[in-house]
C-alpha cells in the first residue's frame, strides 16, 4: 500500500529530450509517493503530472512548458489530486538544459508537498525564496536598465539579449544581471570602452581579445549606432554572405543568429562561399567571439569558407580562425 503521509522530502523528476516526441522520463519514489502512488504504478512522464493536476492550475502547467522553451526556470505553487483523491499544496520548479544553439534537451525539478506537516518549516523557506525572487527581480530590472541606457533598445529587447548571453555562456540570468550591474556601477565614468565593458560583463570569455590591438582603421563604438544586416547574394558567381552595421554586444544577438541561419542554408556549403564582414562598422569583442564560433561549427562542416574580416583580422585570429581563411576581397575567390 502507498503511504497516505505528506511527502516531506522533494519528489525529483528529470526528463531527456531526444526528439519532438521522444522523452526519456525518471521519476523518483518520493514523486510517486507523492501522486498516492507506488513506483511504476498508473501513467508514467508528462501523464503522471497532467492526470493529477488540478484543472484549475492548467495555465501553470502551460506557463511552466513556455518558460522552459524560453530558456527560463519555473516555480510556482498548485494544487495536486492524489490517486485517492486527496488534494495536496505542492511547490512545483523546475529548470532546463540547452545546447549550444539554445534548444532544449532536457530538463529537471522536483515537487515539494508543503502540507500542514511542514507547514512552517516550508513557509520559512517560502520566505527565503521570495526574498530572493525579489531581489533577483530587482537586480534583472537593473540590469536591463543599464543595457537599455547603453544601447538604446526596449527594455524586452534588453531581456531577450540577457537571455541570449544567458545561454551562450550557460549563466543564470540572476547571475549574469548582478554582474551587470556591479561591473557597470564600477566603471560608469568610462564611455569610450563601454561596449567592450559590457561584453565582457555579458560574456568574460572575450576578455582576452581586448588585448589584441584594433588597428587604425577599426571603427570606435558610439552610442549612435548603426543596426546591423546579414544578407545573401552572388558576386562573380559566388555566394556571399555580407554582413553590415556595428555589431556591439546588442548587435550580435541580433545579427549572430542570422549569420549561422544564412550559413546553415547556403545549398552547396562545400563549394567555394564567402562572408563579407567589409560592411561592418564597429565589431565588439563579444560580437567578435560569437561570429567566430559560427564560423568555426560552419568550417566542421566541411565547408569552403572563406572571410573578408576587414580591421577584425587580428580579433578573429585571436578568436581563433586560421589565417588561411581570409581574403582581402571576393574577387580573390576563385570560384568552383
Amino acid at each position: 500500500m502507498s503511504d497516505d503521509r505528506p511527502t516531506i522530502l522533494p519528489a525529483s523528476w528529470q526528463v531527456e529530450v531526444r526528439g519532438p516526441q521522444d522523452l526519456e522520463w525518471s521519476l523518483s519514489p518520493e514523486l510517486y509517493a507523492l501522486h498516492g502512488l507506488e513506483p511504476g504504478q498508473g501513467p508514467d512522464g508528462l501523464d503522471l503530472f497532467l492526470t493529477h493536476l488540478d484543472p484549475a492550475d492548467a495555465d501553470l502547467a502551460v506557463a511552466a512548458s513556455e518558460a522552459l522553451r524560453r530558456g527560463e526556470a519555473f516555480a510556482h505553487r498548485r494544487r495536486l489530486v492524489r490517486h485517492d483523491g486527496q488534494e495536496r499544496d505542492v511547490l512545483a520548479v523546475g529548470l532546463g538544459s540547452y545546447d549550444d544553439d539554445g534548444s532544449l534537451v532536457g530538463a529537471s525539478g522536483y515537487l515539494l508537498d508543503v502540507g500542514p506537516m511542514v507547514q512552517r518549516a516550508v513557509a520559512e523557506e517560502m520566505t527565503d525564496q521570495l526574498d530572493e525572487v525579489v531581489e533577483a527581480r530587482a537586480l534583472i530590472e537593473q540590469a536591463k536598465g543599464v543595457l537599455v541606457l547603453a544601447y538604446g533598445i526596449t527594455a524586452d529587447e534588453a531581456f531577450s539579449l540577457l537571455g541570449w548571453y544567458s545561454q551562450r555562456t550557460n549563466t543564470r540570468v540572476r547571475t549574469l544581471a548582478a554582474r551587470l550591474v556591479e561591473g557597470a556601477s564600477a566603471r560608469a565614468g568610462d564611455p569610450t570602452h563601454l561596449d567592450r565593458l559590457l561584453s565582457v560583463l555579458l560574456d568574460p570569455r572575450c576578455a582576452p581579445l581586448l588585448e589584441v590591438p584594433q588597428g587604425e582603421a577599426a571603427p570606435a563604438w558610439s552610442a549612435e549606432r548603426v543596426a546591423p544586416s546579414v544578407e545573401v547574394g552572388h558576386q562573380l558567381a559566388i555566394p556571399v554572405v555580407a554582413v553590415a552595421g556595428d555589431l556591439d554586444a546588442a548587435g550580435a544577438a541580433e545579427a549572430v543568429p542570422q549569420l549561422r541561419d544564412e550559413l546553415a542554408g547556403l545549398p552547396q556549403p562545400t563549394r567555394p562561399h564567402v562572408l563579407d564582414l567589409s560592411g561592418v562598422g564597429y565589431l565588439g569583442p563579444a560580437a567578435v567571439l560569437a561570429v567566430a564560433g559560427v564560423v568555426t561549427k560552419h568550417l566542421a562542416t566541411s565547408a569552403d569558407l572563406r572571410v573578408v574580416a576587414g580591421p577584425a583580422r587580428a580579433q578573429l585570429v585571436a578568436a581563433g580562425l586560421s589565417q588561411s581563411r581570409f581574403v582581402r576581397a571576393t574577387r580573390d575567390v576563385e570560384p568552383a
